[in-house]
């Protein structure tokens, strides 16, 4: 056997001994990835800027059904918010969220 085919035979042996194990993958963590969780983004929506309560209200509006908590937050803002992007985006939201929750 040359090199090369012992070296393929090697790597075929050790990915055949990997097959039908699962691979372990972790939930995120709020410390990894706090853009995917409802409260570091609810928290924004009363920043003092525009853009980053209109990211925040856009990210909550994805999560859905998840960020049912922070509707309060969203309807004051499209109530009293001075930005016409951030009152649009948190109307959006609040259809998304509410959609989601049947609400």
């Amino acid at each position: 056997m040359t090199m090369p085919k012992l070296f393929l035979g090697f790597l075929l042996m050790l990915v055949s001994f990997g097959c039908g194990q699962k691979p372990t993958v972790s939930e995120p963590t709020l410390e990894e990835t706090p853009w995917l969780f409802p409260g570091p983004q609810i928290e924004q929506l009363t920043a003092s800027n525009f853009k980053a309560r209109a990211v925040a209200a856009r990210s909550l509006g994805k999560m859905g059904a998840k960020a049912k908590d922070a509707i309060p937050e969203l309807e004051r803002l499209v109530k009293e918010d001075e930005n016409e992007k951030v009152r649009e985006m948190a109307a959006e939201a609040l259809e998304k969220i509410r959609a989601a929750t049947g609400g």
